[in-house]
């Protein structure tokens, strides 16, 4: 769907050959792919830090690995090249649900942040009808982006939306949640 409006987009901003209407679009794709990527993880960082939880580590890649508090590097994972970014952090006291639930949608928060900026940018200029329709198409882009996280899916990785409802309705699930990000704190050595 993204591929097909950025494909628009650059119809709409008359580029007239197909090689730099391919760039155009593939540009496009991975630029607000990494751009969402990282506002989801600074937003999941800093709802985080809000209702106490400790960062571990952020991973760009799997160029990266686990990254410390100290900036050195400890353990590897393979990441798959869909996924950009990761962040992992934890909690040591007062695991409630409701801060799971909060970490689990503060990506999302700023996600739909910075897509209302977008939008909001793009309705104000006067000029530029390119880049217009640039933003606009990555608002839109930011839009997917937002519900597929949130959406659960019943997949072999669970996205935010999974995570949200199975909290909400186990404690069982609540318990899990803390214990894997406890595993991941020990998987970077982290102190």
């Amino acid at each position: 769907v993204m591929i097909i409006l950025l494909s628009v987009a650059a119809r709409l901003m008359k580029i007239p050959d197909i090689i730099t209407q391919i760039s155009t679009i593939i540009g496009s794709f991975v630029g607000a792919y990494i751009v969402f990527s990282l506002t989801y993880e600074l937003g999941k960082y800093i709802i985080a830090k809000i209702v106490g939880f400790k960062f571990i580590s952020f991973r760009f890649f799997s160029s990266v690995r686990c990254l410390n508090e100290e900036g050195k590097t400890k353990g590897y994972t393979l990441k798959a090249l869909f996924k950009v970014m990761e962040l992992k952090m934890y909690k040591e006291s007062n695991k409630t649900r409701k801060d799971a639930m909060i970490y689990c949608l503060g990506g999302s928060i700023f996600n739909f942040i910075f897509v209302v900026a977008l939008i909001l940018t793009a309705s104000i200029m006067k000029d530029g009808n390119n880049i217009r329709s640039v933003l606009f198409i990555i608002a839109i882009t930011g839009i997917f982006n937002i519900a597929l996280n949130i959406i659960p899916m019943n997949s072999s990785t669970p996205n935010d939306g999974s995570y949200l409802k199975t909290i909400k309705e186990s404690d069982k699930s609540l318990e899990l949640f803390y214990t894997l990000m406890d595993y991941n704190k020990h998987l970077c050595n982290h102190k």
